[in-house]
């Protein structure tokens, strides 16, 4: 209810969770739009890295709350989410932004090849400016950039 009531404070009047899981699920359309978009500009540089983080789920079990409401039952579970930050130089100025992302059950080199293959097939690669990926000492990760930066 926490985030309700921030949703609430940042427009200046009451939003239910129904409005906002109804705002959530038009964003879907949107962010497979994004995945599947060539990149318009490719950056010089890509910065892998896996950020951890526990998402609230729906159980199918129902429990009473303190008001005695019948509530499904939340439990958490942690996923992690595979970003790729992109460094470029623009009229001078070094620019940075996410250029993808997907939520993953672990670090394996499976769940980053997934990404890093997207990553190719929307153009970033050696022959459209891709100078270098930048990745941390993840055995998973490294496997994957070496499988999926040879094929290409």
């Amino acid at each position: 209810m926490i985030e309700v009531e921030r949703w609430s404070a940042t427009v200046g009047h009451s939003v239910g969770l129904r409005t906002i899981n109804e705002r959530i699920n038009q964003l879907s359309p949107l962010v497979h739009q994004f995945h599947h978009t060539p990149l318009e500009q490719i950056p010089e540089v890509i910065q892998l890295d896996g950020i951890w983080v526990t998402i609230t789920e729906q159980g199918e079990v129902v429990v009473f709350d303190r008001r005695n409401r019948a509530r499904n039952e939340r439990h958490g579970k942690k996923r992690v989410i595979l970003v790729a930050l992109g460094f470029w130089t623009e009229n001078g100025e070094e620019k940075r932004e996410i250029v993808d992302w997907q939520i993953a059950e672990s670090e394996k080199h499976e769940e980053w090849e997934v990404l890093l293959h997207r990553l190719v097939k929307r153009g970033a690669k050696a022959d459209n400016g891709l100078k270098a990926i930048i990745r941390d000492g993840c055995g998973g990760l490294g496997q994957a950039v070496e499988w999926c930066m040879h094929r290409v």
